[in-house]
């Protein structure tokens, strides 16, 4: 054990173990490089202010020197066992008979750099210990374990182990209507689709027990895909990208892509039609329930072919812990920006694995026509560690997709199941919108194409969410822990040509150098210039991955705030539980990855969104920002040219050489002329005057 004493670390540092470094605060640069100086090996962050870290090669003398470590000690034993191992009852025939015959399945996590070889060698020492299989999850060496049950707590004496825990089991989460619902809310009215938005060019990713594309909401007559075929990739299929496993039907499966994307050959405009029609699939199945699944890997690979939305409806319903699952999930979120993960939520009354993972869309399911103020049944969160899931609700209540049994039929099913594909679609059809070009001008403009962050579509797609009046009963306005920010309906958040709500977004990648650091603000002014629709200022982020095991999973907070003309400061989540309305005072959000500001009749006049850096532990930290309303941008600052908040020599350079070209309409004047201060045409002497006023001042206001 270390330990503090007088000041001083005493007892070496054994090989090949790890410990907690807890500090007095959150880590700075110079911190870091400090630890880096004395051999320490900073590892995962742990809540609060803690770090694991391997200080086999460390100075202790010097780590002790440090006056910002508070304390210092060894990765104890009885930290590596999950607790609930061999309480949980399984569905499936093969662990029934593994639990049978007095053995579990584990998965033991390693610490970095330790060879799998190394450690299946010290886990087989131990009794009756067999390792049966070896994958990366979450980033982690991991090993699948069978061993008697009696016997399990002995790994926790092996120093190659960093956690142990039960090994989970996957079960499945059991269009016309669903099409308009999730557009509009108004029967019929798609005004995605009038647009041209149909999923043209956009890939989903689908993980589930199995899928009949001999379907005909997905089948090609130029390309059948087989049983010969398979797995494989198929580029100019026209449903299917990829089928990365062995061809498997699945009546779920099947509906649920013909939820997402199905589509028939000839544009029947039936229930074979899915959200984003347009679209294709990668598809494989996830695992059994004797193996393994690093879900990151596979995310990858869907991402490598293309995918860029995912959806899930599946889970493990044995366990609410924020486990190595959830963690190689919001790896994936972390390192894949441009991608979003939804996952269907639980079916039974109360939230559980792995839609609890912190970067992950979590999808309850409303009523479908007639009914989508309300749901079939009760879903409840919060997370364990208290953070807001689920996130936003879709139709997901005797929802009618393509039947696996049928060459081409439809089935009736009811599921959260249901409602994940719904929303994959719809979040399909949000990134289609971006990346042909049509923000800001609500028009397709090919040269406005950008690339949304899975934050962004986070960030628009609670930002459309409205009330379900119906649910829960009684009624309590959104967000809440039962239907979170409520249902997505596009048209509140998609801004196209003539509509009343305007957008306006901004998307900051982690590795941007625009990225937060703690303490650090990113400003967005904007001006609201009318009071007649509401405005709402939504803002996600996709966290870094917390350690396992943990009972806290948040590891950088970041936190929204919106200042109004009158200075009245509006805190994300700070909302009134009776009128649904943001309310000054207040503490900032400190768990959630998503925050939403909301007002009524919102004053005109000059508005300023923010987003703080409050405590970035690990890397910098990127988010997605919409506000709608009747809004547009508004520059407090036009002559900080570089964006860098403040007008210094760099912006002059910049300036100096638009005011040579002079006319903004010159070929080599660069887009949007950004040195016409004056927004008269041209770089000229007015502009002059204007730079040099705020060249004197240096700081933007």
């Amino acid at each position: 054990m270390l330990g503090r004493d007088g000041g001083a670390l005493r007892a070496p540092a054994k090989s090949g173990s790890r410990y907690v470094l807890q500090l007095n605060g959150t880590l700075n640069d110079h911190q870091r490089a400090l630890l880096a100086q004395t051999g320490a090996r900073l590892g995962d962050y742990l809540p609060a202010n803690a770090y694991l870290a391997d200080l086999s090669r460390a100075d202790l003398d010097a780590i002790a020197a440090l006056g910002f470590v508070r304390w210092a000690g060894e990765w104890r034993p009885e930290w590596k066992i999950e607790p609930q191992i061999g309480s949980r009852a399984f569905s499936s025939e093969e662990r029934k008979a593994i639990a049978s015959a007095g053995e579990v399945l584990v998965q033991a996590y390693l610490f970095d750099g330790v060879p799998a070889d190394v450690a299946k060698r010290e886990i087989e020492s131990f009794t009756g210990a067999t390792v049966e299989d070896s994958v990366r999850i979450g980033g982690m060496e991991t090993l699948a374990v069978r061993i008697p049950l009696a016997n399990v707590r002995e790994l926790s004496n092996a120093d190659s182990i960093r956690f142990v825990e039960e090994l989970p089991e996957f079960t499945e989460r059991s269009n016309t209507n669903t099409r308009w619902i999730v557009q509009s809310n108004i029967s019929n009215s798609t005004p995605l689709y009038d647009a041209g938005i149909h999923g043209e060019g956009q890939i989903i990713g689908i993980m589930d027990g199995g899928f009949q594309p001999a379907h005909c909401s997905f089948s090609d007559p130029a390309l059948a895909i087989t049983t010969g075929n398979t797995p494989g990739v198929f580029p100019t299929h026209r449903k299917v990208a990829a089928y990365n496993v062995p061809l498997v039907s699945s009546s779920h499966g099947t509906h649920v892509a013909g939820t997402a994307m199905g589509n028939q050959s000839g544009e029947v405009n039936d229930n074979t039609r899915g959200i984003a029609y347009n679209a294709r699939v990668c598809f494989r199945t996830y695992s059994t329930p004797v193996s393994a699944f690093p879900i990151d890997v596979h995310l990858t690979t869907h991402a490598n072919q293309g995918a860029t939305v995912h959806t899930n409806s599946w889970g493990d319903d044995g366990t609410t812990a924020y486990n190595a699952i959830c963690r190689a999930i919001d790896l994936f979120s972390y390192d894949h920006e441009d991608n979003l993960v939804c996952f269907a939520s639980t079916n039974l009354s109360a939230l559980k694995n792995p839609e609890n993972a912190k970067s992950v869309l979590a999808v309850g399911k409303s009523g479908g026509s007639g009914s989508q103020t309300g749901s079939c049944s009760t879903l409840s969160g919060p997370t364990a560690d208290g953070r807001r899931k689920p996130e936003v609700f879709a139709p997901g209540c005797s929802t009618i997709s393509a039947s696996s049994s049928t060459s081409c039929g439809t089935t009736t099913m009811t599921g959260t199941s249901m409602a994940s594909p719904a929303v994959a679609g719809a979040a399909s059809l949000i990134r289609q919108y971006f990346t042909d070009g049509f923000y800001p001008t609500g028009a397709k403009v090919p040269s406005n194409s950008l690339v949304p962050s899975g934050a962004l579509l986070r960030a628009m797609l609670t930002n459309s969410s409205v009330d379900m009046t119906a649910y829960p009963s009684p009624n309590q306005v959104p967000p809440n822990r039962y239907e979170g920010f409520g249902r997505i309906l596009l048209d509140n958040a998609v801004y196209l040509a003539g509509d009343a709500r305007k957008l306006l977004v901004k998307d900051i990648r982690n590795t941007s150098g625009s990225a937060l650091t703690t303490s650090s603000v990113s400003t967005t002014n904007f001006r609201v210039q009318g009071s007649g629709q509401s405005l709402r200022v939504t803002m996600a982020f996709s966290d870094a991955p917390a350690t396992i095991p943990t009972s806290f999973a948040p590891v950088n907070d970041i936190n929204l705030r919106v200042i109004d003309p009158f200075g009245n400061v509006y805190l994300g989540n700070v909302i009134n539980a009776t009128t649904g309305l943001s309310q000054t005072g207040g503490g900032a959000d400190a768990i959630n990855s998503i925050e939403l500001v909301v007002l009524n009749s919102p004053a005109t006049g000059n508005w300023r969104a923010e987003v703080v850096g409050a405590a970035v532990n690990v890397g910098t930290q990127g988010f997605g920002l919409v506000i709608t309303g009747d809004v547009a941008s508004f520059n407090a600052c036009p002559a900080d040219l570089n964006g860098d908040q403040v007008v210094d020599d760099f912006d002059f350079a910049i300036f100096a050489l638009a005011y040579d070209m002079f006319d903004c309409s010159a070929p080599s004047m660069p887009p949007s002329c950004p040195s016409d201060i004056t927004a008269d045409g041209f770089v000229d002497d007015s502009d002059f005057v204007a730079f040099a006023t705020a060249y004197d001042a240096f700081l933007c206001p």
